[in-house]
């Protein structure tokens, strides 16, 4: 199958522990045009290779918003007020979110 994985759980904080979450865009999806100037934008910030960028603009709209949500909702408050963590990042930022949490 080359349909890319679906993202599916993120990390939560709720009083100090750190759980998985089933995880849904909590926004609605922005019209298209909209969708694919502002996945533009995601994909300028990673540098990705010219494979790589082709590969993730090819996606349908429904990945591209999920993957949008999933980089861009990083520090916010969602899911009745708990506070997201993105793994995707640099493992050194995780590790002081948790050392930060754990204290």
């Amino acid at each position: 199958d080359d349909e890319p994985p679906e993202i599916t759980y993120c990390v939560v904080e709720q009083t100090g522990t750190l759980t998985l979450q089933a995880m849904t865009p909590t926004l609605p999806m922005p019209a298209e045009e909209e969708l694919n100037k502002m996945f533009l934008e995601l994909v300028d910030e990673l540098d990705l290779t010219q494979a790589n960028r082709q590969a993730v603009l090819a996606l349908p709209a429904h990945k591209k918003w999920q993957i949008y949500c999933s980089k861009k909702g990083n520090d916010t408050l969602d899911n009745g007020g708990l506070r997201t963590t993105d793994l995707s990042g640099d493992p050194e930022d995780y590790i002081n979110r948790v050392r930060i949490i754990s204290t």
